[in-house]
């Protein structure tokens, strides 16, 4: 019996050879999904099976990670953690650098420009890998031909937050005072995952909620703090510290389940069954990144997410360690991609 990867060279080798691998448009991933998907997993299945042992001479120099975002958020903080005991591993410096902007455009361009030798890598997510192809005006950057997917890191869940003077104490009783008022109720929201959240929310509740764009978290915080806004959905790591403090108060999870430790906070899809919106950070390769090399680099980020400072860390934030290779990030991608795709297409929603 052939083995997957064997499967997937024969189908793929020709195209890697003429350099033309996943030309997919972003236009042609939204219409054709699982060509997509089955064509990044032979990718991530070649990658993986270039050979058992990795390069002996990788890393001879130190290895830099994009992070497309600003220092201090739940994507730095959680990939310094694991560079730091990459480096430790590999012998060899791995630093973090931050290049935000563009929500995650500016770095991600800058990675799959790189020399694909695996000395420049890019902490992605969802904004990055699905969000941004789905824009009004796509990132100039195609999410699929441009990278090599090295890794599955984390997965965490967004949390829902009102202002206690909105005088609601349960998501359900949210839905039912946004029903009175279609249109009245305000959500904040710092960034188009966000955005695309709180319409899925609206979608199976039929609530119809005005929404409030920020570009930061760090006002939407205060907004919904005042009560200038009614209602907030982020991670663990901008709302978890003022719920804990009293000054908003938590209804619900957005993962599909309760999150361990905190099993008194329920989830959405206990009130609307089907909810799941998971934030998911991946690592990622330039394309043509020798497999070698991408199998060692997932290697380590495995390695390193066993260790129990690790874990913590990422458990701290209401995340959950998510090892996985280059076929575990090609499902992951593939998955959101039809749902937000199908989210934006049943409310008309545009991003931008």
């Amino acid at each position: 019996m052939k083995s997957p990867s064997a499967s997937c060279a024969k189908r793929s080798f020709g195209l890697l050879e003429q350099d033309a691998v996943i030309h997919q448009s972003s236009t042609q991933i939204r219409r054709h999904p699982m060509k997509f998907n089955r064509r990044l997993i032979c990718l991530s299945l070649l990658a993986l099976s270039g050979g058992v042992h990795a390069d002996p001479t990788f890393p001879s120099k130190p290895i830099r990670i994009i992070v497309p975002f600003t220092t201090g958020g739940a994507s730095d903080t959680m990939m310094r953690a694991i560079a730091a005991e990459m480096g430790k591993s590999l012998g060899q410096a791995v630093y973090v650098e931050n290049r935000p902007g563009a929500a995650g455009a500016i770095g991600s361009i800058e990675v799959a420009r790189a020399q694909p030798d695996g000395y420049t890598l890019l902490a992605g997510n969802n904004g990055t890998h699905i969000i941004n192809s789905l824009l009004k005006q796509p990132a100039a950057y195609d999410a699929v031909k441009d990278f090599t997917p090295v890794a599955l890191v984390q997965q965490a869940p967004l949390f829902i937050a009102v202002n206690p003077q909105l005088g609601v104490n349960t998501l359900r009783e949210l839905i039912t005072l946004a029903k009175s008022k279609p249109g009245q109720v305000t959500f904040a929201s710092v960034g188009n995952a966000h955005t695309l959240a709180i319409e899925y929310l609206g979608l199976l509740s039929g609530a119809k909620f005005q929404i409030i764009p920020y570009k930061g978290p760090s006002q939407a915080q205060t907004d919904a703090i005042a009560g200038h806004v009614n209602a907030f959905v982020d991670t663990g790591l901008a709302v978890l510290p003022h719920t804990r403090a009293g000054k908003l108060k938590l209804l619900a999870v957005t993962s599909l389940t309760r999150v361990p430790n905190m099993h008194d906070v329920p989830a959405v899809a206990e009130t609307y069954p089907g909810y799941d919106v998971v934030g998911t950070n991946a690592l990622f390769a330039p394309a043509r990144t020798p497999p070698a090399v991408v199998a060692r680099l997932s290697s380590e980020v495995r390695k390193a997410l066993a260790l129990p400072n690790v874990r913590q860390m990422i458990l701290d934030n209401a995340g959950q360690p998510a090892p996985g290779d280059g076929t575990d990030v090609a499902r992951w991608l593939e998955k959101n991609t039809v749902l937000w795709r199908d989210v934006m297409d049943k409310t008309g929603v545009v991003l931008n």
